[in-house]
């Protein structure tokens, strides 16, 4: 830095006396401490997503430390988190830690990691359970988690070609004999398809029984 002091005339010509002062360096904690995803935008599964921790500091940042939120276990020290192959579990809110030693440490305002993903442990639950007596009502129902939600349900019987039914629950209102037989769903969304497990419907033969009127008892 450089100070202009003692300006001097002598002779109609002017002299100039500088002096160089050494600058001055603040010594400050770690400020604006944030987080930057790579790559921006929406994450697919299986791909490659990196968390960088940046922070104004003098001296420079020495220690960083990962969180996901609702955890209190550090994930690692490194400025750059790493997943290599991102999966639907990693999916939640991250903010890093930035310390230089100097004042206290300063966390960053979370970001939000949302993994798309194709539908995965899609199941079928049958309402009611067990045998089902011919002529009643069941209910099947199909869940999968996928991000975004399922879009399309498809309703299948073991051993047939074609659907016999779409739509998230698949309801037979008068059972009968012949609609026994091993069930299953296919969720789909934009990102892939996903089959349950087959569930068997076993169907118990009824007849109604005619109406009798209960006898009086005779009194003695």
């Amino acid at each position: 830095m450089l100070i202009l002091q003692d300006l001097k005339f002598t002779n109609m010509k002017t002299v100039f006396t500088f002096f160089v002062l050494p600058l001055i360096s603040l010594q400050d904690g770690p400020r604006n401490t944030k987080v930057e995803v790579t790559p921006p935008g929406q994450i697919l599964e299986g791909s490659t997503v990196t968390l960088t921790c940046k922070a104004d500091a003098n001296p420079p940042v020495q220690n960083y430390t990962w969180y996901k939120r609702g955890g209190y276990v550090p994930l690692n020290t490194w400025r750059v988190l790493l997943f290599s192959k991102i999966q639907p579990e990693d999916r939640g809110e991250y903010y890093c830690r930035a310390a230089n030693g100097i004042g206290q440490h300063r966390d960053s305002p979370s970001v939000s990691v949302e993994v798309l993903h194709g539908p995965r442990n899609t199941k079928v639950e049958v309402d009611p359970s067990g045998q089902i007596l011919e002529g009643s009502r069941v209910t099947l129902t199909c869940s999968s988690d996928a991000n975004p939600p399922v879009q399309n349900y498809t309703w299948f019987k073991v051993n047939e070609s074609t659907p016999v039914a779409s739509g998230q629950h698949f309801n037979i209102s008068n059972i009968r004999s012949e609609d026994a037989g091993h069930y299953y769903c296919e969720a789909g969304n934009r990102h892939g398809t996903d089959n349950s497990s087959a569930v068997s419907i076993r169907v118990k033969a009824g007849h109604s029984e005619p109406w009798q009127p209960i006898p009086e008892q005779k009194r003695k």
